[in-house]
């Protein structure tokens, strides 16, 4: 019985690895709906700005293990919990660069205190 089940099992296997093998590549290089990257601080405020607009969003990296994604305008928050708010950074030639908005989740509006 035991041996029945590794039998099938390495027959499943030998059909199943190629298969797998050949999605491989395509997700390590990610989805092709993933919005582009770049690094902030090399570069330039305009570079930025227009990387977030030309393709409708971007993961902008802000500092070394630090990224978050930006939207082209106000209206990128689909969570009922979430809202737009100006995002600056950071870039190689400026302190404060607005190169669009990001989702946040507010604070709340009243602090209860007991």
């Amino acid at each position: 019985m035991v041996c029945r089940s590794i039998a099938a099992l390495a027959s499943a296997l030998s059909i199943a690895m190629p298969l797998v093998a050949s999605f491989g590549p395509a997700f390590a290089q990610g989805r092709a709906s993933d919005p582009p990257r770049g690094d902030a601080w090399r570069m330039s405020c305009n570079e930025a700005r227009r990387l977030v607009s030309q393709s409708g969003g971007a993961v902008l990296y802000t500092a070394p293990g630090r990224y978050d994604l930006y939207h082209p305008n106000g209206a990128a928050c689909y969570s009922l919990m979430q809202v737009t708010q100006e995002a600056y950074i950071r870039t190689k030639d400026t302190a404060q660069c607005l190169v669009g908005y990001t989702c946040v989740e507010p604070e709340p509006l009243l602090h209860w205190r007991r």
